[in-house]
């Protein structure tokens, strides 16, 4: 078998460029909102959505510093059985080790068991799990099996 036959039938190994976890952070957030008093007293929350926007990234000396702010979405029933919606955001920053190279590192955050509540008629509290991934472009060798 001579070397193009080799590399037809795949045996060659080949280096390929893919996007490897460097870092990860994971916490609980919540916080209180108090509503301005042009809504009305809030009996409950009717609806609720959460989105994740990273604003900041800084790598340096195997550290990566971020920064997202949150955005919810709400539907406030209220007590005189009005339907309001309010955008509320919050901001989140934190810090995390890396490993490998930091220089092209991107974030990917994640929301779990995202919601809002009613505490009383004038505050609702937000609250998420936030999971904060970096990737980085990473070189792989891979040979045929």
């Amino acid at each position: 078998m001579d070397m193009q036959e080799m590399e037809y039938n795949g045996a060659m190994p080949v280096s390929a460029q893919r996007c490897c976890k460097i870092g990860a952070e994971v916490r609980e957030h919540s916080e209180d909102f108090m509503m301005p008093d042009y809504v009305a007293d809030i009996r409950r929350v009717a609806y609720c959505d959460v989105q994740a926007e990273v604003r900041k990234l800084s790598a340096e000396n195997g550290r990566i510093g971020w920064e997202c702010m949150l955005t919810y979405t709400a539907l406030l029933l209220g007590d005189d059985d009005t339907v309001r919606n309010v955008i509320l955001q919050s901001r989140l920053e934190g810090e995390m080790k890396a490993e490998g190279n930091t220089d092209a590192a991107r974030l990917e955050v994640k929301l779990e068991n995202a919601g809002m509540r009613a505490l009383d008629p004038r505050r609702i509290n937000g609250r998420s799990r936030v999971c904060v991934y970096a990737y980085a472009p990473c070189r792989v060798a891979t040979s045929p099996r």
